[in-house]
């Protein structure tokens, strides 16, 4: 018997399609996706937002219509932003007034919660706001932290680039783990990550409280803690953003989180997902070598992305805007490329059960035999 709460996603686009991909393994039943009109996605399957398999779920454009239908509003954390005051708490509002439960993974300001908070305690329902509020026991002696021995193994989740599917990689391997009958523990590249019953990526990491040196203790001594506290057979861990500049515009973080992370915690198996371009062998060559010595790690697999970066739009503009290419153009490209380090396609059907099955196989042939 299905006891989980209906919910309606608001704005939907690309943002949200990988949860409705995997809601098995989320706590809500996604029965109802709404999009503006002006995104192209109405009237469409959910999956036209990120050019995948087909989600079987109606894009609607019509909010009070569909939220009869659910028991949660969902606020996504949407590519395209909207104006908060004209477009989400008018529905904030409309929600509270029929008595649903209100979750939020978008970034709102203070102003913008405390209005939500405001409306949701005089109707009297509940408002969760993501990312929680966990109060991580982060010792005084930070500087006196040692680097603690991590005995699971652990699989890395990396992506050139922003858009790069990391998090569907991450929820397709955890499904497909949980299939084969293994334990896992994760932590995700997003702030949400509690529906889905495991980590988000700890808020110290981003904090200016901390240097770099002990971001890379806490990190560790965080991971330390999950592996004693559940004793899994296998850790994932999603490392949010990019691992490297693209150019001198896209320089993203420079590859700072994802090298303190590296630091932190020695991977057994990665996997690598990188933007759509047409590139040559050579380039997959060439990035697994700078990640194993920028990294320390070994690359055991590439993820190519159905999408690439608009550079046209880029060049005139300061941030990203990114272009779907079709499913069939990238599996040709894997095909033609015939690369010594396999490369997937995580949107192609039961690609994910091949990731997987190819990680664990690496991690089986392991010195340590650690699956």
């Amino acid at each position: 018997m299905n006891n989980k709460e209906k919910a309606l996603i608001y704005p939907y686009d690309r943002e949200f399609s990988t949860i409705i991909r995997h809601q098995s393994i989320c706590d809500y039943e996604i029965v109802e996706v709404v999009a503006p009109n002006g995104w192209g996605l109405s009237e469409k399957d959910a999956s036209y937002a990120d050019g995948g398999q087909d989600l079987n779920i109606i894009v609607n454009n019509n909010f009070e219509s569909t939220l009869n239908n659910c028991d949660t509003l969902i606020l996504s954390n949407s590519a395209l932003k909207l104006d908060f005051k004209e477009s989400i708490y008018p529905k904030v509002v409309q929600a509270a007034e029929k008595n649903k439960k209100i979750i939020s993974t978008a970034k709102f300001d203070i102003k913008e919660i405390e209005m939500i908070e405001e409306v949701c305690k005089y109707k009297g329902n509940i408002f969760i706001q993501y990312p929680l509020n966990k109060n991580y026991e982060i010792c005084s002696y930070v500087d006196k932290l040692e680097i603690q021995e991590i005995k699971t193994p652990v699989i890395f989740v990396m992506g050139v680039g922003e858009n790069a599917h990391k998090f569907e990689i991450q929820l397709s391997v955890r499904e497909n783990l949980f299939n084969m009958g293994y334990k896992v523990s994760q932590v995700g590249s997003r702030n949400y990550c509690e529906m889905f019953n495991f980590h988000s990526f700890p808020e110290f990491m981003y904090s200016n409280m901390y240097s770099e040196t002990e971001k890379i203790k806490l990190f560790n001594n965080f991971i330390k803690n999950i592996e004693t506290q559940e004793n899994p057979d296998v850790i994932i861990i999603g490392i949010p953003g990019t691992i490297m500049r693209i150019n001198n515009k896209a320089t993203y973080d420079f590859g700072v989180l994802a090298f303190e992370v590296s630091q932190a915690v020695k991977p057994d198996a990665s996997i690598l997902s990188v933007l759509y371009e047409n590139y040559l062998p050579s380039f997959f060559e060439k990035i697994a070598q700078e990640v194993k010595y920028k990294f320390a790690c070994d690359i055991s697999c590439f993820n190519y992305v159905n999408s690439m970066i608009d550079w046209n739009y880029f060049e005139i503009n300061t941030e990203a805007k990114y272009i779907d290419v079709t499913l069939d153009l990238v599996n040709n490209k894997i095909k033609e490329l015939n690369n010594s380090i396999p490369i997937f396609n995580i949107m192609n059907e039961n690609e994910g059960s091949k990731i997987t099955e190819h990680l664990v196989n690496k991690l089986a042939c392991e010195e340590y035999e650690v699956l």
